[in-house]
Parts: C-alpha cells; sequence; structure tokens
C-alpha cells in the first residue's frame, strides 16, 4: 500500500500546486534534500513519511509549472468579425447533432487582409454540409480528415447556470465556436490514416444501426455500443437524467467499469472460473470497445484502469490492483495535470476503485446472506450468484462515483440504483447482439434487419424501464452547494466500510473463500445437449416458434382504417397516413430528422424501412429540413413535392439540399400542381387542390401561398390538408369552386394570424380542426385570432395543439372517426 500512499501525496501535491499558482523551483529543491534524507534513513516508518514530504514536494512543482490555457492571439484578433475565413482539417469523429453536424477542427490558416496567413488553435464547429457536399460526400458527409475552409464567426462558449462550458473546452484547447458557417470541401483524408479507418469503421456501423433499427432504439444502440449520443431524443435524454441512469450511455471510467464486470460475470458463467481464463474475454472487450468508441482519452484512461483491475482480479489480489490503479492514475496527471479536473478521469479512477475495494465485500456479503437461509443449487444457484454479483457491481460502482455526480450534475437519484440493477443484466445481450447487428448491416441491409429482431426486445425492455422509473414522484434530490465539503467525509466513511466489515464477518468472507455456485456452464450445457437430443422437445420449440411468429403477424395485419397522424415535431409540420393495405403516406418532415425518426419509429413497424410515399408541401426548413436524413433510413418509392412554383428568397439553402440530395440518389420527383389525383390502394384517393399552374400573385417569392394543399378522401370522410397556405391562397381556392367541405382539416400555417380567414373555415366546415405548432415557439402560434375563428365553428375540445397534446391521431373506417392524442 506505500505506493498507493506515494501516488496519493504526488496528486495532492499537483492539485496544490496548481491551485496555489507558485513558482515550481522552490519546491524541486526542497525535494532533493529530502530525498537524500530518506535515503539515509533505515527506519522504515520514517522512510516512508519522508517519501510522501518528497512526492508532496515534487507534485506542487510539477502543478506549479502546468501551462496556463489561454487562445491564441491571432484567434482574439479575428473573433467578434461576421465573416472571418478559417482552413483547417477535420481532427476528430464528427457527430450529428440536431439536424448539424458537430466536430473538432484543427486550423491550418485564415484569411487576414486578403491573404492567407498560417495558423494553429483548435475551433468547436457545428455546421450544415454545402451544396457539393452533399452531391459529392456520402453521409454523414463530414468525415474525419476533411480538408475544410469555413466562413462564419467566431464566438465564445456559453456559461449555463449548472456548467460552465467554456471551461469545459478550455481544458481540451477550444476557446472559440463557429455555428453554421458557410463550408467549402477542399480535400479529404488529411488525417492519420488508422486512425481515419477506426473512424470509417465506427461510422459505417452507426450507419448500419440506423437503418436496421427504428427510434429510440438505433439512437440508443449506437450510445451503447459506439457512445454517439448525438441522435438521442430530448425526451430520452430527459429521463436518462431524471432516473440517475445517463452512465449508462456515458463512454467513462463507470460505463467502462460496469460493462467490464458484467462481461466477467458473463464469461465466467461461460468458461467457469478455474485457471482464471475467462478474464481474457473482458480484457480483449475492453480494448474493442475503446476502439469502436474511438479511441478518446477519456474512454483510453479508462480501459488502462480496466485492464489494471482485471490484472489484479486474475492474479486474485485486489491490494496489488488498486496499487497498480493508483499508480497509472499518478502517472497520468503528472503527465497532464489537467486531466485532474475531468469528470470523465474522476468517475474512472474511481468506479474502478470501487469494483476493487467494495465490490468484493458486497459480494461476500450478499452470498453470505443468501447461505444463511437457503443452499441453492444447479441453475438456480448459478442464477442467483449472478444476480448477487451483478448487484454488487452496479452497487459498489455507483457508490464510489456519488459524490463526483452530485457535485458536478448538482443532483441525485434515488431510483437510480434500482433502475442500473434492473437494466445491468441485458446490457451484455443488447452490446452483443447490436454488434451483430452493425456488423451484419454493413454487410447487407437484409442481415442487419433481421438480427434486429435479437437486439429489439433488450431495448425496449431498457427504454420501458427508464420510462417507467421516470414516472415516479421525487425523481432528483438537490445535492446543493454543501456538497464539494461533504465529499471528502463521504469518501472517508466509504473507506472506512472495508475495516468495519472486516471486524464483522468472519476472515473467510473477507477472502471471499466462499463456497463456488456452480458456473451456468457445468449445468445448462449437458441440460441443453440433453433437450436437443430429444424429437419431442425439437418439435414442441418448433411449434412454439411457429405460434410466436403466428401471433406476431396476425398482431401486425391491417385493419379496415385509415389513419392519420399528425406528428408532434415541434415547430414544423409533418402527418403519417397509414392506409388499411399498409399504404404508408408521409406529407412533410419537420424541422429534425432526430425528431422525425423518433415519431415514425413508434408508430412504423420496427422492420419497417420503406415509405410508398413523401410529399413535399413548402420549401421552408421546418417542413423540409426532418427529410434530409429519412433516404438514409427509409426507401421512399415515390415523391411529390411542390417544385418551382413555392420557392423563394429566404428558404433556398434547405431546400437546395434537399434537391441535392435527391439528384444524389437518382431520384425523380414529381412536381404537383392542382388536378393531379393519386390513388392510394383500392379505396383512398389523394387530390391536389394547390398550387395552380402559375405562380400566384405573378411571382414565385410568394412561397406561402404557393404551398400544395391536398384532398385526403376514405369513403364518406375526408382530410384537407392545408400546408402554409394564407389568405390570398384561401381566397384563390374559394374563388376556383374547389370541393374544400372535409371532416378533419389541419389548420393552415400552424394557425397563423395572415391564415384562416372566417369564409375559409365556414367552405371547410370541419368536424375537427389540428394545429401543428411548437410549445413557446417565437411566431406566437396559433395566434388568439385564429383560435376565436375556429372557435365560432367548433367547440374548443375539437381543436387540438400538438404543443398540448402532443401527436394527435385520427382513425376512420370510411365512415365514423376515432381520435387520440399522446397526452
Amino acid at each position: 500500500m506505500t505506493l498507493v500512499y506515494i501516488s496519493g501525496a504526488l496528486v495532492l501535491g499537483i492539485f496544490a500546486g496548481s491551485e496555489l499558482a507558485l513558482l515550481p523551483w522552490p519546491f524541486f529543491i526542497a525535494a532533493g534534500p529530502v530525498l537524500t534524507a530518506a535515503l539515509l534513513l533505515r527506519s522504515r516508518p520514517r522512510v516512508i513519511y519522508v517519501f510522501l514530504l518528497a512526492a508532496l514536494l515534487v507534485g506542487m512543482g510539477r502543478g506549479a509549472i502546468s501551462p496556463v490555457a489561454g487562445p491564441p492571439e491571432h484567434l482574439q484578433t479575428i473573433a467578434g468579425a461576421t465573416a472571418v475565413e478559417i482552413s483547417g482539417t477535420i481532427d476528430d469523429y464528427p457527430e450529428p447533432r440536431g439536424g448539424f453536424t458537430q466536430f473538432r477542427f484543427s486550423i491550418e490558416g485564415y484569411r487576414a487582409n486578403g491573404e492567407w496567413a498560417e495558423s494553429s488553435g483548435l475551433l468547436l464547429v457545428r455546421a450544415k454540409p454545402s451544396i457539393p457536399m452533399i452531391e459529392g460526400q456520402d453521409p454523414p458527409f463530414f468525415h474525419y480528415g476533411d480538408s475544410l475552409v469555413l466562413k462564419g464567426a467566431l464566438t465564445l462558449p456559453p456559461v449555463f447556470e449548472e456548467f460552465d462550458w467554456q471551461e469545459h473546452l478550455a481544458r481540451e484547447g477550444i476557446y472559440y465556436l463557429m455555428f453554421r458557417p458557410e463550408v467549402d470541401l477542399t480535400g479529404t483524408g488529411e488525417g492519420n490514416p488508422v486512425l481515419g479507418w477506426v473512424y470509417r469503421v465506427r461510422e459505417e456501423m452507426a450507419a448500419s444501426l440506423g437503418r436496421s433499427l427504428p427510434e429510440p432504439n438505433a439512437s440508443l444502440s449506437q450510445a451503447l455500443l459506439l457512445g454517439i449520443r448525438g441522435g438521442l431524443p430530448s425526451g430520452l435524454k430527459d429521463d436518462l437524467a431524471k432516473t440517475g441512469t445517463t452512465h449508462l450511455i456515458a463512454i467513462s471510467g463507470l460505463h467502462v467499469g460496469i460493462l467490464v464486470g458484467m462481461v466477467s460475470l458473463g464469461s465466467a458463467a461461460l468458461l467457469g472460473r478455474r485457471g482464471q481464463i475467462y478474464i481474457v474475454i473482458p480484457l480483449l472487450f475492453v480494448w474493442v470497445y475503446a476502439l469502436l468508441t474511438g479511441f478518446s482519452p477519456p474512454v483510453a484512461r479508462a480501459a488502462i484502469m480496466a485492464s489494471l483491475y482485471l490484472w489484479a482480479v486474475f492474479l486474485g489480489r485486489q491490494r496489488s490492483g488498486l496499487t497498480a490503479l493508483s499508480a497509472a492514475a499518478a502517472l497520468m496527471v503528472a503527465l497532464d495535470p489537467g486531466i485532474l479536473e475531468e469528470v470523465s478521469f474522476q468517475l474512472s479512477f474511481l468506479a474502478m476503485g470501487g469494483l476493487l475495494l467494495l465490490g468484493p465485500w458486497f459480494r461476500a456479503g450478499g452470498l453470505r446472506l443468501v447461505a444463511r437461509y437457503w443452499e441453492p443449487e444447479g441453475v438456480g444457484g448459478g442464477i442467483v450468484r449472478f444476480l448477487i454479483e451483478a448487484s454488487s457491481i452496479s452497487l459498489a460502482a455507483i457508490l464510489a462515483t456519488l459524490p463526483v455526480v452530485a457535485v458536478n450534475f448538482h443532483y441525485l437519484s434515488p431510483v437510480g440504483l434500482p433502475a442500473t440493477v434492473l437494466i445491468l443484466p441485458v446490457l451484455p445481450l443488447t452490446l452483443v447482439s447490436s454488434l451483430a447487428v452493425a456488423v451484419a448491416g454493413i454487410i447487407s441491409e437484409t442481415a442487419g434487419q433481421v438480427l434486429a429482431w435479437g437486439v429489439w426486445p433488450w431495448l425496449s425492455w431498457m427504454t420501458g424501464v427508464i420510462g417507467v422509473f421516470s414516472w415516479a414522484p421525487g425523481l432528483t434530490v438537490d445535492a446543493g452547494a454543501a456538497a464539494p465539503y461533504l465529499t471528502l467525509l463521504y469518501y472517508a466513511l466509504l473507506l472506512l466500510f472495508p475495516w468495519l466489515a472486516r471486524r464483522r464477518w468472519p476472515r473467510a468472507l473477507v477472502r471471499s473463500e466462499l463456497p463456488e455456485f456452480p458456473a451456468l456452464s457445468a449445468t445448462v450445457r449437458p441440460r441443453l445437449r440433453e433437450l436437443f437430443h430429444q424429437k419431442r422437445t425439437v418439435l414442441l420449440a418448433s411449434v412454439v416458434l411457429l405460434v410466436v411468429a403466428f401471433l406476431s403477424i396476425a398482431a401486425i395485419q391491417p385493419s379496415e382504417r385509415l389513419r392519420v397522424t399528425m406528428l408532434d415535431v415541434g415547430q414544423g409540420n409533418s402527418m403519417l397516413i397509414q392506409g388499411p393495405d399498409r399504404l404508408t403516406v408521409l406529407v412533410d418532415g419537420g424541422p429534425s430528422a432526430d425528431i422525425l425518426f423518433l415519431e415514425i419509429g413508434q408508430r412504423l413497424p420496427h422492420w419497417q424501412r420503406s415509405i410508398d410515399l413523401v410529399v413535399l408541401t413548402h420549401p421552408d426548413s421546418d417542413h423540409v429540413s426532418g427529410l434530409m436524413g429519412l433516404l438514409e433510413k427509409y426507401d421512399a418509392r415515390h415523391i411529390v413535392q411542390c417544385g418551382v412554383n413555392c420557392t423563394g428568397p429566404g428558404n433556398e439553402a434547405d431546400y437546395q439540399a434537399w434537391q441535392a440530395l435527391l439528384r444524389r440518389k437518382a431520384l425523380e420527383p414529381l412536381e404537383v400542381q392542382v388536378g393531379t389525383r393519386v390513388l392510394l390502394g383500392e379505396s383512398i384517393e389523394l387530390n391536389i387542390l394547390h398550387p395552380p399552374p402559375r405562380p400566384l400573385a405573378g411571382t414565385s417569392a410568394d412561397a406561402n401561398n404557393n404551398s400544395v394543399a391536398l384532398r385526403l378522401e376514405y369513403g364518406d370522410v375526408s382530410f384537407l390538408l392545408t400546408g402554409d397556405i394564407e389568405a390570398f391562397a384561401e381566397s384563390y381556392l374559394l374563388r376556383q369552386g374547389y370541393p374544400l367541405a372535409s371532416n378533419v382539416m389541419t389548420v393552415p400555417h400552424h394557425g397563423s394570424s395572415t391564415s384562416s380567414t372566417p369564409d375559409f373555415i365556414a367552405a371547410v366546415d370541419p368536424q375537427l380542426a389540428l394545429i401543428s405548432a411548437g410549445l413557446d415557439n417565437p411566431y406566437g402560434h396559433p395566434h388568439p385570432e385564429t383560435l376565436a375563428t375556429l372557435g365560432r365553428h367548433l367547440p374548443s375540445d375539437r381543436i387540438l395543439i400538438t404543443s398540448e397534446v402532443g401527436a394527435i391521431r385520427v382513425e376512420t373506417d370510411g365512415a365514423r372517426l376515432w381520435i387520440d392524442t399522446e397526452r
């Protein structure tokens, strides 16, 4: 344990030296005589104290010479300009985030006074691809090693109430952000070729999971397997935070520690613990996993510490593992004192330390408690042992990191432990099956979608557990400002636990000398062989599988109803139409592909990867942006769009990007106008009522008034989908005498005051009015005047707004209507 104390003194000195900001050389000078005295002293206790003092002094000197971070001078001079041109390369894994792609950008030069000058430094960039990139690059369009020229404004990172983003990025050498710059691709493949290959594999695996699984399962599997969290729906992120289970998707020491512990248990169950051969599987797992997640510094540190933990388990000496863990942590801090303040480093060290120090005690106590009342044998014994050890791993890691979570995130979740315990047993299965889907999907999309059946139950279990616990009252407890001061006291009490346990429990338990419950491999394998050699068992299993398959197919058989759902996509518009014969139509995509995927993923069968018809009514971003990622995940068989009649100034960027994507996919959309009829199966008809052959007002600039309006008919029931038309277009439709009367209407332009004139509403005479609007949107949609106009024709409970009730589903059999809302 001597090395543990010396490592602790060194780290403490580095922390003190960096905080006090003193001159380094006095500490190094003072350390010389202290070390000399240590060599001359023969009394072992005194030598240890002297070495501790020397380590403290050396640490203070090292901490004092930590470089003072600051932005490069040239960046300070150009910051604030509205159109700065900077050249460089993408030097990490670009991650999609809410319609944008975020990446770290290594600066090579910038334009000043009309000339390029060499430079260096890092930027955090969030950008959309340019039109040439969409046409020439594979999704996600931005790749590691791409050379770019960016034109935009440099801004400081914001400081939030509970998180100092400036300080966080400064530790990585990033001092400025660039959001939504103009992007010009000048080259590819400029980075490290090995790292480029790793990122490309990671990219292909992420795309494979996205194609094979619906949302939110796809983004959850990407986060768990690859550490890509940008696509997680905001609702799921909130539930993870409220239930204290965010650590399950954060690639940190806590995450790696729990996974290594669980994989070790599974490996021991299959191979047995004799000879410690089972350690090989988790050791290989941790490094392959680190590679797949991009091998970032936090993951690399966690992998090193996990390897040290496994080495200690292999030797059967937890104390040796703690010594090696402490020495490795001290060496990392000495090489880079800045990591001492990184939450990922703190979690890595504490999680592994918890597994080494606390895990055996929790395991011993649990097994002793079970053995006192019950002597399980066979498969039952193996399952009980697995559950005890899984709970011990979870409890040890969570308790060891609890103060760090409290200090950094300012909350605790009482349901975090039970939720984690319920999720952890299926986590290895989720990872293994997700890996199989990711690899198979790269080779064949069909193979990936078939194997997706194997991961879907585990992901659904995880989201179900998180969803159930998110409803529990009193989910979070504010840790308060006193949390930093209580941290030392907490760890002091926690370290007393093994000492108290040693006095309370028999020595055999302290050494984990417990009667081994039979490994699963020793009991399950012979039984399986015996069962599968019996023809009756095979026949029975086949019958069961056939019954399950038959019931599954019967459950998804199409009904005779037409289902029209106004999706809750925020401030935008998107409608999902599902016909009786499984025909699927998507009208608009809303402002975000991530939100769109979540909405349709919850309403389409998880294996469905095609949409029969996509209709774009309007070129603005709140209608078209969500469609940008659709063609990478779903096969759109036919596309109908507004075309040249509804394009105009202010909406070219997103619409042109959509057009570029169609060209890259070699898809020829049909540009519709009034009079176009689309038959959806045998009984459903889609009639285009607008726009006219020539743009209204004689110009193509009036995009709203020239957006697509259509009427959906099924039996005696009709739906009027009005897009973003305004009063001028409404008047035009009234003059033309088109059949407007409909049972259900979508209120034009999100309920804006420029639409929904009294004459138009009277002509439609709807029984139900649906409004798609985002909560607290800056436009004030729906406008009180529009609601008042609708209220003169409809009761208030027949005017439904997505910001209030969520997604709105209307079903009809051609004669009657059924209405359901999300909340």
